[in-house]
């Protein structure tokens, strides 16, 4: 994640010193998706470790 965020930084950099607008988008493009990236990956995780929780705190009864 660092080094994604350092090479978002570069493009953006590179973006400012040539005056290109389509870097600057391509590195804002970046950077909210990998915020995306991420925040899917801890709701992901946090929903199995609460499913798993539930399954060995309930056991069926026969």
């Amino acid at each position: 994640m660092l080094l994604g965020g350092a090479l978002v930084v570069a493009i953006r950099e590179i973006g400012k010193i040539y005056k290109l607008l389509i870097l600057n988008c391509v590195s804002l493009v970046l950077i909210l998706g990998s915020a995306l990236l991420i925040s899917g990956a801890v709701v992901y995780s946090s929903i199995t470790a609460l499913r798993e929780k539930n399954q060995t705190a309930s056991p069926t009864v026969e």
